[in-house]
């Protein structure tokens, strides 16, 4: 049996499209994995549907995957897609990024660079 990976999928670019569907098509309101997989142009059983919402989920975006009944902004989803300034919106993102334990221990390990 495969391991489970220890990151995403998909590339938190990727991932952000999820927030971005649900602020450009829902108002960021809660919406249903099949609305959201429709705005995206993916099938809402698909497979790159269901790696796509992990990965938003996985860093933090979003709650809720294709699996569920609805998919939701989190904080750190709408500060990324509604950013009050460049600086607000990095600072999500690099938030996003580092809430991959992997991602951050690189991270700490390499001191930033």
């Amino acid at each position: 049996m495969p391991s489970a990976r220890p990151y995403p999928r998909r590339t938190l670019e990727q991932a952000l499209r999820v927030p971005q569907a649900l602020k450009d098509f829902n108002g960021g309101e809660p919406w249903s994995p099949e609305q959201v997989a429709k705005a995206l142009g993916l099938g809402p059983m698909g497979g790159h549907f269901f790696y796509v919402s992990a990965a938003s989920r996985d860093y933090g975006l979003t709650t809720g995957s294709r699996d569920t009944s609805t998919v939701v902004l989190t904080d750190l989803g709408r500060r990324a897609v509604y950013p009050q300034s460049d600086q607000d919106e990095y600072e999500a993102k690099l938030g996003a990024f580092l809430t991959v334990e992997l991602f951050r221990r690189v991270l700490e390990h390499f001191k930033g660079n």
